[in-house]
């Protein structure tokens, strides 16, 4: 099967009545509203050690609710504190998102310990080569405020799942509304495995890079 290359459009349903309870969130609730994770970088299908996931991104006025549901058992994390290299640490959920035409797009980990890692980047320039080249720090790119979103966790036998409320602010917005659209995808590492990690995202990228914002969805309140 050949990789697919054009971005997909991502429905982000209205959110409905909050609940505190996350064990509601199960591979048994999967429905059309969740977007699946894959590897479509392959061309032979996934490989060893793959494990299902999806996400979901839901809507008010306020902000986005940002779901997601990973299959795998004992995940974990090393970092115990905000804004920890946690891709190097271990298990992990991402979200990009980015406001249409937006000067910068949003980079958000959370962990299966509730630890986050929070990064604002500049569309304009090569900010992220310049840190991968050491000659910028991604301390310059990191959001320290511990606020500036709220997460949540919740870990079962066989899987794991996040839950974040990210305010319209944090997007540059007062307020979000129907038919709003967004860039994003959401992503993993996924340590849970026998191998060191085993990548995996919504987005139909051509290769493992998770940052290639021209594979993202198009997310759009429906």
């Amino acid at each position: 099967m050949a990789t697919k290359i054009n971005p997909s459009v991502w429905i982000a349903a209205p959110w409905g009545e909050p609940s505190a309870n996350l064990a509601e969130l199960s591979p048994q609730i999967i429905s059309a509203s969740w977007q699946p994770l894959q590897q479509a970088w392959r061309a032979a299908g996934a490989e060893s050690g793959f494990q299902p996931g999806w996400a979901r991104i839901s809507w008010e006025p306020h902000g986005l609710w940002l779901e997601s549901i990973f299959m795998g058992k004992a995940p974990g994390n090393r970092a115990r504190q905000l804004n920890e290299y946690t891709w190097e640490l271990g298990d992990i959920c991402e979200f990009f998102l980015q406001i249409e035409g937006g000067a910068e797009y949003l980079e958000l980990h959370v962990t299966p310990e509730n630890q986050r890692l929070q990064l604002a980047w500049p569309v304009i320039g090569q900010p992220l080569q310049a840190v991968r080249a050491g000659t910028l720090p991604l301390e310059k790119f990191m959001i320290p405020q511990g606020d500036w979103v709220k997460s949540a966790v919740h870990i079962a036998a066989d899987f794991w799942a996040t839950r974040t409320f990210m305010p319209a602010a944090r997007l540059g917005l007062e307020q979000l509304r129907a038919g709003q659209s967004l860039r994003g995808a959401a992503c993993r590492y996924d340590c849970t495995s026998t191998q060191p990690y085993v990548l995996s995202s919504t987005a139909y990228f051509q290769v493992p890079e998770y940052h290639a914002r021209e594979a993202w969805h198009r997310i759009v309140l429906g």
